[in-house]
């Protein structure tokens, strides 16, 4: 195309110039155009960035948190389907702590190194799949089959994986970014920081709860504590090795009417004389070294009164101790009317033990006496007749006296004995085969008249026990006619009472019969005085009372069973410790 003229070319040149002009602006329009909506995006990222730390941080509970979290990641890159992994440190494993979208209601556990997620806990690396799909790595379950692209952040506490967070797309055509990977990356970043501070305050919660809660148990059992203490109504005295009063109550019954809080941290010595705060003092120094209690009665003068107290010490602490004080003044007078009550009981034991025994006694005495009568009336007889009498025989008589007189005196010996409560161990000896067929003696007819058959079987070389034979044959006497009463209400002709003796490692007496036995419950009474089963006229119930009584006075002891035939048995035993070496 040519021009006709100058003027045409000079005209067409401005306008050349403008339509230049016009593409560049176009141009530079277009590129700031650009350039400003890449700010307006990365504006847009930053007051995001912004808004979430700020959110983020005023989540300190966890699930508000997670919740804020997982739904700040999904706007990001604007998908509906995320979730939150935590690690388990006692599972070893992560567990899902959040999902929405496809995610909502998921639950799958995973390992380290097993998927996407369980690659990024062990990489600590995030990790970008666009075709999910065909990763030879990915989990073989149907549920992630709909998933399209994937990507995984890590969230991290220093060096250490803590969780993850993942985001997913499920259309065809959307893909995630390395520019969202980074994005992701420094949210979970802020995200990691407000998880770590959320831990922090839900542990100092739990501590402040689990404090309150100590607190709460501490102030209760304390009012439990004090309650029980001033229920005590003994004196309390808190006191250490050097004998200074840490703390102290007074017992609602005590002579210590001092108002004590006045002497805490004081010398236990203002309170007691030096001898009895001595002890007190070295009782707390043994209790605390030995860890054991200490236990020890004493008296004290206070306001012109004797008092009785028992002081019982424990330890409470590395260096002191707790003195229970309890006034027992009234518990000792109780008990020293009652040891007057038991030894009058005792008393009235032997006196009525004596007077079973009279008869017995008497014979004892009469026998000699007459013997001694005897031989004193013989020689004066002859004396006074002028008769000759032999000197064989008057040593004969005057042998016969001094006998007699030793024999009194024995008896007079053994009666006293029973008055003072002593064992027969300290005069002469017996056997007690020697006894059984002295009482037999006595008591054959009555057997053979009752039509009672007898058994014995007693062994022989049996040592000697202590004690006379009379008193040992009076206690078989009366076991012996006990059994016979118990035979007389007894029908038919099978009566039988078989009596021996033998030696274990003691020397044993047993009276067996075949009668009506005793009744169970009578079982822990028969020995008791008065106790009887027969009418008052026929039985005083002192019987076995008095034979239970002179068998604990030979240092014995004294039983009562049933047997096999229906009947009771006596067992009497005698320890091989009393018994004498001479065999009879």
């Amino acid at each position: 195309m040519g021009y006709d003229s100058k003027e045409e070319s000079l005209e067409y040149l401005p306008n050349l110039q403008g339509e230049r002009d016009e593409r560049k602006t176009e141009h530079y329009n277009s590129i700031v155009q650009k350039d400003k909506g890449k700010l307006d995006e990365r504006n847009r990222y930053l007051r995001f960035l912004h808004e979430t730390t700020l959110g983020l941080i005023n989540h300190l509970a966890l699930n508000d948190l997670l919740k804020a979290i997982i739904e700040g990641a999904a706007e990001l890159v604007d998908t509906p389907h995320a979730f939150i992994y935590l690690v388990n440190p006692e599972k070893a494993c992560m567990e899902l702590a959040l999902g929405i979208g496809i995610f909502h209601n998921f639950s799958y556990k995973i390992n380290k190194g097993e998927g996407m997620v369980g690659l990024v806990w062990e990489k600590g690396q995030p990790i970008l799949l666009n075709r999910y799909c065909e990763w030879e790595h990915r989990i073989r379950d149907s549920f992630f089959n709909e998933v399209k692209a994937a990507l995984v952040v890590p969230l991290m506490s220093k060096t250490e994986v803590i969780g993850v967070i993942g985001l997913d797309y499920l259309e065809d055509n959307r893909v995630f970014s390395p520019g969202d990977m980074d994005m992701l990356s420094r949210f979970a970043e802020l995200a990691s920081l407000a998880l770590g501070n959320a831990k922090l305050y839900n542990a100092l919660k739990l501590e402040l709860i689990n404090r309150k809660q100590v607190e709460e148990a501490l102030r209760r059992s304390e009012a439990m504590h004090r309650a029980l203490i001033d229920a005590i109504p003994d004196t309390l005295l808190r006191m250490n090795e050097a004998g200074i009063l840490l703390g102290t109550k007074i017992g609602k019954k005590s002579f210590l009417s001092h108002d004590l809080k006045d002497y805490t941290g004081k010398d236990i010595r203002i309170l007691f004389p030096e001898a009895l705060s001595d002890r007190f003092r070295q009782s707390v120094i043994t209790a605390i070294n030995t860890g054991k209690m200490q236990e020890f009665e004493c008296q004290a003068p206070w306001q012109g009164k004797i008092a009785d107290w028992e002081v019982r010490v424990v330890t409470v602490g590395d260096d002191e101790a707790l003195l229970i004080v309890q006034d027992i003044t009234d518990r000792k007078r109780t008990e020293t009317k009652a040891e007057e009550t038991r030894k009058a009981l005792a008393s009235m034991e032997r006196v009525m033990t004596l007077a079973s025994m009279s008869a017995g006694i008497a014979h004892e005495i009469s026998q000699p006496l007459t013997s001694i009568k005897f031989a004193t009336d013989s020689m004066l007889y002859w004396f006074k007749h002028q008769q000759n009498i032999e000197l064989d025989e008057l040593l004969e008589y005057l042998k016969d006296i001094s006998v007699q007189a030793s024999r009194m005196s024995s008896t007079i010996n053994h009666i006293s004995s029973i008055m003072r409560g002593q064992h027969f161990s300290g005069f002469s000896s017996c056997n007690i085969n020697h006894a059984v067929e002295a009482a037999l003696k006595r008591l054959g007819t009555q057997l053979k008249f009752k039509d009672i058959r007898l058994k014995k079987d007693l062994a022989d070389g049996l040592p000697m026990i202590p004690g006379e034979i009379n008193w040992l044959e009076q206690v078989i006497v009366n076991l012996l006619a006990n059994s016979i009463q118990a035979l007389e209400v007894k029908q038919g002709a099978d009566k039988e009472i078989i009596i021996s003796t033998r030696m274990s490692d003691l020397i044993i007496l047993e009276i067996e019969d075949n009668g009506a036995g005793i009744t169970p419950d009578f079982m822990d009474k028969i020995f008791d005085p008065f106790f009887t089963t027969k009418p008052f006229e026929d039985n005083m119930g002192l019987g076995l009372f008095l034979v239970h009584s002179m068998v604990t006075m030979y240092g014995g002891m004294l039983y009562a069973s049933n047997n096999e035939r229906g009947g009771a048995t006596f067992r009497v035993e005698f320890s091989l410790n009393n018994h004498l070496e001479e065999r009879g």
